[in-house]
């Protein structure tokens, strides 16, 4: 299955019941030239597929920047919705830390105070990384490995099959 605005709002996990537009464009690089297509799009969730067909991702109502700073949104989360465990979607809250998400002005998207996930602006070629739990709560006791899909929860990174970007209009 591909990530897709169907697979959101048909087939996709019931917290998201909201109308969703592709910021990106499916395989499309998140940055042209100096100007990151994240930037200032209000609400968004980021959808990853691993090159180990786990989806999983983050959802943040802070716009996205990149002035190299942290934010504070406590109502962003991350969450998985298909994983190396097959566990059931879910969802992994804030500890509320006051850096919930951070604007890299060379990267894509980065969730957490101590990088819990983020992507690489070469997404396809360097994937992403994942240093989860810090920012997030790990409610489920697997670690970054519920990302990285690497059951030794020792690799920080991971390639990227799909990457999207979902403006949410409620």
């Amino acid at each position: 299955m591909g990530i897709d605005n169907d697979f959101l709002n048909n087939g996709g996990w019931s917290i998201f019941p909201n109308t969703f537009e592709d910021i990106l464009g499916k395989g499309k690089s998140i940055f042209t030239g100096k100007e990151n297509k994240c930037d200032n799009k209000g609400e968004s969730i980021i959808l990853i597929k691993n090159d180990k067909d786990n989806i999983f991702g983050g959802y943040t109502s802070y716009p996205w920047g990149k002035d190299n700073n942290f934010h504070s949104a406590p109502d962003s989360f991350l969450f998985t919705l298909t994983n190396i465990y097959n566990i059931n979607p879910t969802k992994f809250p804030s500890k509320n830390d006051q850096k919930e998400v951070y604007h890299y002005s060379n990267h894509g998207p980065a969730f957490g105070g101590g990088m819990d996930l983020g992507i690489y602006n070469d997404f396809l070629n360097k994937g992403g990384w994942s240093y989860f739990p810090y920012t997030y709560e790990d409610i489920i006791g697997k670690g970054k490995s519920i990302f990285t899909g690497k059951d030794n929860n020792k690799e920080n990174k991971f390639k990227i099959k799909e990457f999207e970007v979902f403006k949410i209009y409620k």
